[in-house]
């Protein structure tokens, strides 16, 4: 089956001083119909580098993109027709206007009756418990969590085979976000190919099907949601905090003649380790010769996974 889709050897480079100064190198990276993909890296790892050019407003260096066949680059116009962007940042074209205005104006803009933009708005002002109010707030006076809400309906208005998520649960309460991941499952259940990026892995470790991590503008990991978190499904994390550096030190010596145990790190009197299931009494018993004042047990999950690669 053809990728919906194919990124093929892109890298984006920007000439400082002479210099190449690369925003993301040599990315291939295929996308099947109906997959959810979790993009995620640190700060400046080249997501939304990679995102804008996926989406055409970002031209590769070298290399290409293909969607459903058709080189991004060559067919611009037509592709973004076919991509539901909700961008980083919301749209300062919008932030004059009323906010029932931008969500007509981005009704037409995408073809679609007022009828259709009315219906779809409605459903989101009760989705959502958005205040009747909203309608006449200016855009730009909205507060952030609002501002993300307006842009993610005008995104999502008009039914897509493709959507793109940049950062989209960022300054939304725990309600909101929980919410707007239910609503992304739904496009996926109706058929579409999404990319999501996001810094909120916790959350959306029961969303996604696969996971793409970026590190310095290169994949560093792409694996099935699956493949990725087999290897720590019997292991445990624990944090342990002691009350003075004698009993730090005394314990972090002892680890060392536990093979069985992975140190993550060591900061401020406290240890935190990954250690097997089959393990945890052995290990919890000998601790408490050590006097920690404190000390949790929490399954490993895919944040903690993903950070690793960071």
């Amino acid at each position: 089956m053809e990728p919906v889709i194919e990124i093929v050897n892109v890298s984006k480079y920007f000439d400082l001083n002479g210099e190449k100064l690369y925003a993301n190198s040599n990315i291939n990276i295929s996308i099947g119909k109906n997959e959810l993909i979790g993009l995620f890296g640190a700060n400046g790892s080249g997501k939304t580098t990679l995102v804008r050019q996926v989406t055409g407003i970002m031209k590769p260096s070298s290399g290409y993109i293909m969607i459903n066949g058709r080189d991004v680059m060559k067919d611009t116009k037509n592709i973004k027709r076919e991509i539901g962007y909700m961008s980083q940042s919301a749209y300062a074209a919008l932030w004059g206007l009323k906010v029932k205005e931008a969500i007509k104006l981005s009704g037409r803009l995408h073809d679609l009756p007022d009828a259709v933009v009315e219906k779809r708005y409605a459903f989101y002002k009760e989705y959502f418990s958005l205040r009747d109010g909203i309608d006449e707030m200016a855009f730009g006076s909205l507060s952030g969590g609002l501002k993300k809400m307006v842009v993610f309906i005008i995104s999502t208005l008009k039914d897509k085979p493709i959507y793109i998520f940049d950062e989209p649960s960022n300054e939304l309460d725990p309600k909101k976000r929980k919410l707007l991941w239910d609503r992304i499952l739904n496009f996926k259940n109706n058929g579409s190919t999404i990319i999501l990026v996001t810094h909120n892995i916790k959350e959306v470790e029961g969303l996604v099907d696969r996971v793409i991590i970026l590190s310095k503008g290169e994949v560093t990991v792409d694996s099935s949601l699956k493949e990725l978190t087999k290897p720590f499904e019997n292991k445990l994390k624990l944090k342990i905090a002691f009350e003075n550096s004698d009993y730090f030190n005394r314990y972090d010596n002892a680890l060392k003649s536990y093979d069985f145990v992975e140190i993550l790190e060591k900061k401020d009197l406290t240890i935190s380790l990954n250690v097997h299931q089959d393990y945890l009494d052995k290990l919890t018993d000998e601790l408490n010769c050590f006097y920690p004042t404190t000390y949790s047990v929490d399954r490993i999950n895919l944040e903690d996974i993903c950070f690793s690669y960071f």
